[in-house]
């Protein structure tokens, strides 16, 4: 493939470092997975569309040069065919017909798994108030025991919940880069063989055009 393969890293790496940066921190599990769902798409979309017009401009750059010794009504011919144009078009139906780039993430929170743990945490609260209230034998250590079994048991659900929270979190960065990797090669694919039939049309008109030359000679 043509340079094009650069600008593919570069962009690429751009939207990850962007994606790097808003997950970095304790970011709100729920409107993030929102978010990205709809603004990962868009940004590979987006930029998949300036790369195939930058693929074109290359390779319209290089036929111009293929084509430099020719004469010029051959020349006028060329331009008229509009191959970058026609490219475009192959290039998007391409895009469009056979899915080759994926327009859709989706996103894990394990909301069930904090909510269980919320529905735990509070269920072995009140179950340590309770079995402290049957075991206490007078009112001062059924308060004192009741408020320690309180602290002890809001600090492990504290630790449990805290642990879910960055799991889910972990898994959304994880999902998010596994969702830029795989159509980032989608991308390198679809525009490899926007190369391909781009070559080939040239090719046609270069033959066709040997044989206008030996008619005209």
């Amino acid at each position: 493939m043509s340079n094009i393969k650069k600008n593919i890293e570069q962009q690429f790496n751009n939207i990850k470092n962007d994606i790097k940066i808003q997950l970095d921190k304790e970011f709100d599990i729920e409107q993030t997975t929102k978010h990205l769902a709809s603004y990962l798409p868009k940004e590979v979309m987006y930029n998949s569309e300036l790369l195939v017009e930058t693929l074109l401009s290359n390779l319209m750059k290089e036929a111009k040069s293929t084509i430099e010794n020719l004469d010029v009504k051959t020349k006028n011919l060329f331009y008229s065919e509009k191959l970058n144009e026609k490219i475009l078009e192959f290039a998007n139906s391409l895009k469009e017909d056979k899915n080759l780039i994926n327009n859709a993430v989706e996103f894990q929170n394990d909301k069930s798994k904090l909510n269980a743990i919320i529905a735990g945490g509070t269920t072995f609260v009140m179950g340590a108030i309770g079995v402290t209230s049957i075991a206490s034998s007078s009112i001062i250590n059924l308060i004192v025991s009741g408020i320690v079994a309180l602290v002890v048991a809001a600090l492990v659900f504290k630790v449990v919940y805290k642990k879910q929270l960055e799991k889910t979190r972990e898994n959304i960065r994880q999902v998010a880069k596994s969702y830029l990797n795989t159509t980032q090669e989608q991308v390198e694919n679809w525009l490899d063989q926007v190369e391909i039939a781009f070559n080939k049309e040239l090719q046609l008109f270069l033959n066709k055009n040997a044989n206008l030359n030996l008619r005209t000679n």
